[in-house]
């Protein structure tokens, strides 16, 4: 590196900022988890469903057992999945709180100068 070159510690405000970001993420993080186990669950819920459409459709050729297990397997993942979706809607709302104490955006440059159009001539220069 050169010898000209001089880096200065910032002022230490932001250190608050960085603790809600990381918040943040984290909420994020745990809502695309809880996304993820969704989707998992709806594929076992698509995954039994066949065994148990089978053992509608053909009750003689499937045990009496094996269609009390496969029933009784969907309801567990499909009352997995209701909790799932709850979870989900937690962890949604969480991240929503945690997004709205950042505060209000900042103004954009561009939003302060009117509502000219970049791709359009001002009217006097037309013809």
């Amino acid at each position: 590196m050169d010898d000209a070159f001089v880096a200065l510690p910032g002022p230490n405000h932001s250190a608050g900022a960085r603790e809600r970001l990381a918040a943040i993420f984290a909420a994020d993080h745990a809502r695309e988890r809880a996304r993820a186990r969704r989707y998992r669950l709806l594929a076992l819920l698509g995954v039994l469903g066949l065994p148990l459409w089978l053992t509608v459709v053909w009750p003689a050729r499937l045990p009496a057992g094996l269609a009390t297990l496969v029933a009784t397997a969907w309801a567990v993942a499909f009352a997995s999945l209701l909790v799932a979706l709850g979870w989900e809607g937690v962890a949604y709302r969480r991240r929503a709180r945690q997004i709205a104490t950042l505060g209000p955006l900042p103004v954009l440059r561009s939003a302060r100068r009117g509502a000219r159009s970049a791709c359009t001539a001002p009217a006097e220069d037309q013809d």
